[in-house]
């Protein structure tokens, strides 16, 4: 997997995940031939993190070929998106942004960034209005003739075009290639790409 630069939590969950349905349990030195020996103190890190939350148990698999077992991980509960662990970063507001836009039939940055906040997730009108140029560029997003604020000024509107709602999990944003890596399809999708 050499070359993508769209490695993150979610792409790593979605791997674990594979690996676990193939084999019933997966390693961080199996993880580490996957996505490179220099991830491997990210995954180990992620490893304990997914551990701490109780998303996967430690279990001891019998060696091949040789006495005693090694560690190995399981999932407990694989779900549809990869359990939130760590500080709520960017990655968490962009999720929040995500769903916003998924259940809004038409949205500005400042509505966007009020329907994303929550008590735990405060989400700026900034980070939604970054948010929405990268999906606009990268294609995922239509922008809709101005409309009226309550303080009567004209500001631009957006809506998730139909084609590019893909699922539930956020999109990474590419800024370099002006695309997405769409953890829903796991691969880069770019503006005029068909998804």
């Amino acid at each position: 997997m050499t070359g993508n630069r769209a490695y993150n939590a979610a792409f790593y969950w979605r791997v674990m995940v594979a690996l676990n349905d193939e084999y019933g349990h997966f390693s961080t030195p199996v993880l580490a031939a996957v996505f490179e020996e220099r991830h491997r103190k990210t995954l180990e890190r992620y490893a304990e993190n997914l551990l701490a939350v109780g998303a996967i148990e430690l279990v001891a698999i019998p060696r091949t070929g040789a006495k005693g077992s090694r560690n190995a991980y399981r999932i407990v509960h694989a779900g549809e998106a990869p359990p939130v662990v760590g500080r709520i970063g960017v990655g968490r507001k962009q999720q929040a942004l995500w769903t916003a836009m998924r259940n809004l039939p038409a949205f500005s940055p400042l509505e966007l960034s009020v329907t994303a906040s929550t008590d735990d997730i405060a989400v700026t009108r900034e980070l939604a209005s970054s948010y929405i140029r990268d999906l606009l560029r990268a294609g995922y997003l239509a922008e809709l003739s101005g409309a009226r604020s309550p303080s009567n000024r004209l500001q631009t509107v957006y809506r998730l075009l139909p084609r590019r709602n893909t699922g539930p999990r956020a999109p990474i944003v590419l800024r370099q290639e002006q695309a997405c890596f769409d953890v829903n399809l796991m691969r880069t999708v770019k503006k005029g790409g068909a998804a």
